[in-house]
């Protein structure tokens, strides 16, 4: 009876060490994948074609990114833009990879369709007054790293005024 209960031990402990064991490094997985989208900098925007006669209307923007971390790819982005707490505009953009330790040239193609009861001249009455101070944004995006995990980010009530800056 004796030798079967020290094998019985011996496995338990090795099972409760293997736990521990890949506990740890699950762990230390997440930990040092939450990050990188902590550190990405846009350092440069640009419109690059506009065009409002598409359907759905169409912008392309060009962004220098710089990341300093693991390749990032960013998906399901989207948003809208909002003057005080009525939505002018929805948007959405096609999927982004950021190369890892670079800064890199991306295109974005963003297509842009009309909220819900706003029409085309009182969006552009807004447009022309060009006053940032009383739009701003919210967008949502899933950020994914090399390792395949991946979590969802949301900016809420993002001055656009602050893009002047």
């Amino acid at each position: 009876n004796r030798p079967k209960d020290t094998k019985i031990m011996y496995l338990w402990d090795v099972k409760k060490y293997i736990g521990i064991i890949v506990t740890a490094l699950a762990a230390l997985l997440c930990c040092s994948s939450c990050n990188p989208y902590r550190k990405l900098e846009v350092r440069d925007i640009a419109l690059k074609e506009v065009n409002l006669f598409a359907n759905p209307a169409t912008i392309a923007v060009d962004m220098t990114v710089y990341n300093p971390s693991r390749e990032l790819e960013i998906t399901e982005i989207q948003g809208s833009v909002k003057n005080g707490e009525e939505k002018l505009v929805h948007f959405v953009t096609d999927t982004l990879v950021i190369p890892k330790r670079c800064e890199s040239h991306l295109q974005a193609r963003v297509q842009v369709f009309l909220a819900d009861g706003v029409g085309v001249f009182q969006l552009l009455r807004v447009l022309q007054a060009q006053d940032l101070s009383t739009l701003s944004a919210d967008a949502s995006a899933t950020v994914k790293d090399c390792l395949g995990i991946r979590r969802r980010k949301e900016i809420v009530n993002f001055k656009l005024s602050e893009l002047e800056k």
